[in-house]
Parts: structure tokens; sequence; C-alpha cells
């Protein structure tokens, strides 16, 4: 009997032993297999602009690339990047100097893929390039490209375009005027052919791109924030006329907290979606602290806004009724707590049920969650990067929608990590994918993300989790290296105890209702 016990213990124990070691294998594999080398050494990458789906499920992105001091620019990149096993499989450098806007996109009418742009000859003319390649060749055939002159000088490069539901290019691009910067909104065919050309008013500079309502195909809609931050939307017709405006005005929740939307002259990381007689927004928010103003009798009339006090802020979804501009609904996330969060909005997107994808990023964490048409939170997924230990993942990423072709669609999510040493090359690009329900099947991507968030960590006393809607925690385990088990819980899975426990590393075991099981390593202080 004895002899039997311990044997039990002994395979326990080295069960055990190699489950943390597996777990750190895995976040290794991670790394090594999903964080794609980059192979042009002499140019860093600093911006991740553009990311397209093929017909045949693999994935071409564009990175604007530069000096590793990023001082100056050489160009773009295009990378060719298969899905599994995850790997480069072509890519194309374009050293223009510049690194223009670039819309990537399948072609609607052919079975290639389009890759647009606006550049600057020396002839001091603005020219539209119209590019085709195949799913087999990233570099096309140059001689055939359509270069169709826009504007006799230069544009700058403020430059967004758009397929529309007429599979016309919609072009916006902005040039130098003695009064400013002109604004110019253009509709081409996608062979080249020039079908409507108008200019707009000063005060739709520096709007987010053009958008087309998709229940009313040919209105259009451009987006920014005035100078109270609030959000301006402004509705074009088809001959790009503004034909109505709406102001949707910072809501002040009394006392502690304000939010829409991000500071700046700019969208910023603010995405708008239109939804029947409704609009969607994803932005940020963050708690900032307001003082009462009294009159002279000591009465307090209302509050001012004192300086942004970043000790706590997220990212809000708002549903606003379009008509009126009132507030019908709005959910918060809050991931990381704390004053260094600093969120931003990569990715928000309409899916063919009704609901939205929305991708963000919170301190080191990338939060994936779907909501229903109603706001709904279905699921949440976490992915945090900094298991990346090559280098620093970036703050930008670039997302989209995808659809492999075998039933299999999603969110893609790619951007760049950087060498902690600033005169280094980049040292790749990493690659999420995230399917409508909630899963990855990319076998790098399950080491690291999670249907749960925990924090903070390193912790002292206390360890705290939150969980997806859509699972169940059974237990929570705490092994310490050697594998031994220090502590168990069956019934309480928000708060993990640590009291009494050495500091160092240990190991967390996760198991869900569904018998998925999850490691993470903890350092207790």
């Amino acid at each position: 009997m004895k002899t039997t016990l311990k044997s039990s213990f002994i395979k326990k124990a080295l069960f055990l032993l190699l489950l943390t070691q597996t777990m750190i294998l895995a976040d290794k594999a991670w790394a090594q297999d999903s964080l794609i080398p980059y192979h042009h050494i002499g140019y860093g990458l600093i911006q991740p602009e553009n990311l397209c789906c093929q017909r045949n499920g693999e994935f071409v992105t564009k990175t604007l690339v530069a000096s590793p001091n990023a001082d100056t620019i050489y160009g773009s990149v295009f990378h060719k990047v298969s899905r599994s096993p995850m790997a480069f499989i072509d890519s194309l450098l374009v050293s223009d100097g510049i690194g223009y806007f670039y819309l990537v996109e399948r072609n609607p009418l052919g079975d290639d893929n389009l890759r647009i742009h606006v550049e600057n000859r020396e002839d001091s003319v603005a020219y539209l390039v119209i590019s085709h390649f195949t799913d087999d060749n990233l570099a096309g055939n140059p001689d055939e490209d359509i270069v169709v002159p826009l504007y006799d000088g230069y544009a700058v490069d403020y430059i967004e375009n758009m397929i529309d539901s007429r599979n016309d290019l919609i072009l916006t691009y902005y040039t130098i005027t003695d009064e400013g910067l002109l604004g110019h909104l253009t509709r081409y065919g996608l062979d080249g052919t020039l079908k409507h050309e108008a200019t707009f008013p000063q005060y739709l500079n520096y709007t987010s791109g053009i958008y087309e309502f998709s229940s009313s195909p040919l209105m259009y809609y451009k987006y920014k924030k005035n100078e109270a931050n609030n959000l301006m939307l402004y509705i074009l017709d088809e001959d790009f006329q503004v034909v109505n405006s709406h102001v949707f005005q910072n809501e002040y929740v009394p006392v502690v907290e304000n939010f829409f939307f991000r500071p700046g002259p700019y969208a910023g990381s603010d995405h708008v979606l239109p939804d029947g007689d409704d609009i969607v927004v994803a932005t940020t928010y963050h708690k900032s602290p307001l003082a009462p103003v009294y009159d002279s009798l000591g009465n307090i009339y209302g509050y001012y806004q004192l300086p942004y006090d970043s000790t706590e802020n997220g990212v809000a979804i708002a549903r606003f009724d379009l008509r009126t501009s009132q507030l019908e609904k709005c959910v918060k996330f809050n991931e990381v707590h704390g004053p260094y969060s600093a969120p931003f909005c990569f990715g928000f997107e309409r899916v063919p049920d009704g609901g939205f994808l929305y991708v963000f990023k919170e301190g080191d964490l990338y939060v994936a969650l779907k909501l229903d048409a109603d706001l709904n939170l279905l699921w949440k997924r976490y992915c945090k990067l900094s298991n990346l230990d090559q280098g620093v993942p970036n703050f930008s990423a670039a997302t989209t929608l995808f659809d492999d072709g075998e039933g299999e669609k999603g969110m893609a999510i790619y951007g760049y990590s950087r060498s902690t040493n600033p005169n280094a090359n980049d040292i790749g690009l990493f690659f999420l994918f995230v399917y409508d329900d909630g899963t990855v099947s990319v076998p790098e991507a399950e080491s690291i993300v999670r249907p749960y968030a925990f924090y903070p960590n390193p912790a002292q006393d206390q360890l705290r989790l939150q969980y997806s809607p859509d699972v169940q925690p059974k237990q929570i385990e705490l092994y310490d290296l050697q594998g031994r088990l220090v502590r168990s819980q069956y019934e309480t899975f928000e708060i993990l105890n640590l009291q009494g426990l050495t500091p160092g590393q240990y190991v967390m075991k996760v198991t869900l209702t569904d018998g998925q099981v999850f490691t993470d390593k903890v350092v207790k202080e």
C-alpha cells in the first residue's frame, strides 16, 4: 500500500513538473513561431497600416519602414503570410522614400487583388496608381499598373480610400494651397476612369476617412472631434456634398467619470459604425475628478474638470440615436487597473449576424471581444504580448475581418515587436487570429490567448481574475516551481489568496467546466 502511494505521489510530482516546463516552453513556442523574424536588414518597422485576407486564406500586410532610429522614412514593405504554419511566403519592399498610404484589398471585379496608392512624381504631379497582383505573385506586373494624374501639385500624406458598394474607388487626399490644406474627394472606376471630383470645406479637414452607410448605399460619412472633444459626424451624398451633421456630446457621469472622445484634434482611436437609425461608437474613457463651483452663498451650482487623472481608464462602446444624437446605451471595459494602461482601440467591425467584433490594447494586454447587436458581451479573449521575450510589442496594430473561404471567419490582428535597443533592427511581426466564436486555431496562439485576465502580476496578497461570460471556472490551483500544490480553490474564483506564500514564481492552473486547462506564471512579491 505504501509503495503504491509513493509511486502515485512520484507520478503526480513528475506530471506537475512537466506541466510547469510545458508552460514555459509554450511561451517560447509563441515567441519563436508566431513572431515572424523580420528579414529586411537595415530597415526598421514603424507603422502597421493595412491588412488584407486573400481568397486562399493567406494575408497581405503593409507596414511603413524607416531607418532603425526612425528618423528617415524609406518606404513600405508588403508581406504575404500563411496562417498555418505561420510564416512569410513572400515580401515586397517599395523604397519610395515616402511610404504613402496604400489600400490593399481583394478585387471585387476579378479574382486577383488590388494595391492602390497616391504618389508624387518628379514632374510635381500627384498620381493615382492602381496595381493588380494575384494570390501567387505579390509583385504583380508593374508594366500593367493604371497610372492617373490627380493634381498639378503635390498631395500631402493625409490620404484615405475605400471601395464602395458600386465598386468605385472613393479617394480622399489633400493638397497645400495659400489658404492651407485643400481636401479633395474623387470617385474613380477601378479601371482609372474619373467619375466625379469635388473639394470639401475647411471644416472637414482632418476628418477620418470616408465610409459608406450599409443601409443607404451611396450615402457616406466622415467624423472628427471638435475643440470640446465632442464627436462631429458629417453625412455626405453621392456627390460628396454635406447634407447633414450631428454633434455627440461628451458625457459626464457626476463627479468622477468622463468619456468620449479621445483627447486631441483627430479621431485618434475612435471608431464609428452606422447601424440603421443609430451609430455605434468605440472610443476611450478616463476617470477625471470634477471640482465644485460655488456661488456667493457657498452653494454648489456646477463642476469644472480638473487636469486629466490617468489612475484609471478604459474603452467604451456606445449606441447613439442618429436622429436625436441621444445616448441609448453604453458599455465599458477596464481590463488593466493603474496609471499606465493607456487604452487604444485598434479594430471595430460589424459581423454578418449583426454583432460587433472589437479589438483594443490596454497596458501590455490585447483584448478581443464580441458583442451582439444590443451591445451585450458574448465573449472576451485576452492576450498578453509581453510574453514575446525577444522584444517589446509596439502599440500600433492593424486589424481586418477575414473569411478563409472554408467557413472560418473572425478578426485578424497584426503588429510588430521592437528591440529594446533603440539602434537595433526591429525583430519581427506578430499575428493573432480570433474566430467569430472566440476560439483560436493557430497552435502558437493557444499558449497565450486566455478567456480570462488576472492582475496585478506581480502581486502581493491577492491575485484578481475576471472571466469571459462564455466560460465557467471549475477550479484554480497554484503550484511552486517544484510542482508542489500550494493553493487550491473550488468555489471562489475571482480572487486567489497569496498570503503566507514565499515571494517568487508560481504556476497558476485554471480549469474550466468544459475541460479546458490553462497555465500561467504568477509572481508573488
